[in-house]
This record gives C-alpha cells, structure tokens and sequence, in this order.
C-alpha cells in the first residue's frame, strides 16, 4: 500500500500544480511554448499561479494562520484527553498522531511564517528590488505547502504515526506496525520514501 499512496499522491501533486496555473505560467516553456501572463487580477490573484512577491508573502501569512489554528484546535482536543487520567475517545496511538502533527504543524507556522511570509514580502521592499529572484521557484514553494497539509491531516485516517514531530528514536522504532509514518518522509519537503531504498 505504502508505494500505491506514494505513487498517488505524487501523481495528485503533479495534478494540482498544473491545476493552480503552473501549466500556463511555467511548465509550457519547458517544450519550446510562450508563457501567457497570468489573467487573474484582484483577489483572484490569492489563488493562482502569482509570481509577485506581495502576493506570494500574503498566501503564505493566511495559509499559516489557518495551518496555526488548525494546530491550535489539536492542542485543544489532547488537552480535553488529558483533563481525565483515563483513556476518553483517543487511543494511545490517537493521542501520539495528534500531538506529532501539533507539533509539525506548529514549527511549521513558526518557521514558514517568518521565513516565507515575512520575507517574501518584505525583504524586496526592504533593499529596493521589484522581486525575489527565482520568483517562479519562489511561488512554487509556496503552491507545494498546501498538498503537504492536506497529506498530513489525512494521516490519522491511514493509521497515523505516534513518532513525535522530530520523528527521533525511541518513538520513531516503537511506532504501530500498520501505521502511516510513511507519509511524513513522502512530503515532498523530505526524504524518499522508505520503499525507495
């Protein structure tokens, strides 16, 4: 199974970014075609393809202060587990996937939020330049996070994995033997699978 969802989600991926515009902004130069500009203007501009900076700098902010909220509401449910000694509606291995993915998601906001919002959106301004360089790399970076998201909130419906956010020994060999500790290391942002050798 670990292959099949690895393969899928991949294929998704692919799916997604040509979805999002990636096609008609990038991805047709690759075989000799122009780019067309991008034809979204407005608000629309949040939700495509953008390589402006500003842009790039808010989808960022937002989707982190969603992905921080999310993280904020996993804190609230193992602390509703932890108000009674006893187990209450998550098991062992339920408690241990909810504060992995706590944990993860709020590093994330910590780190990506700084270093992709803030930055994407000021450090232009700051020194004086239209824009970042790369700015196509730079607005794909930011187009991979999402997918990444969904995969990991989709964890606890494959099992989930109890390894902790770092994924460090002893967590990391005690995991459930049926569990998708797989899915974390499959991110894109990460390491081969494990199947890959």
């Amino acid at each position: 199974m670990e292959p099949l969802v690895t393969v899928g989600y991949a294929l998704g991926l692919a799916g997604w970014l040509l979805g999002i515009g990636l096609w008609g902004t990038w991805a047709r130069e690759w075989f000799g075609l122009a780019a067309r500009p991008s034809a979204a203007t407005g608000w629309q501009r949040y939700f495509s393809f953008s390589t402006d900076h500003k842009v790039i700098g808010l989808q960022y902010l937002v989707t982190f202060v969603v992905v921080m909220l999310l993280g904020g509401l996993m804190a609230v449910v193992f602390r509703l587990e932890l108000m009674d000694p006893d187990p209450n509606f998550l098991s062992i291995n339920g408690f241990n996937t909810i504060m992995s993915l706590h944990g993860i998601f709020m590093v994330a906001v910590a780190v990506a939020t700084i270093i992709g919002g803030m930055g994407n959106f000021l450090v232009p301004l700051l020194i004086g330049a239209e824009d970042v360089a790369f700015p196509r790399v730079n607005a794909l970076s930011y187009w991979i996070i999402p997918p990444v998201a969904v995969l990991l909130l989709a964890t606890p419906l494959a099992g989930g994995f109890d390894s902790g956010w770092t994924a460090y020994p002893p967590l990391s060999v005690l995991n459930v033997p049926d569990s998708c500790s797989f899915c974390w290391p499959s991110s894109p942002s990460a390491s081969p699978p494990s199947w890959a050798g």
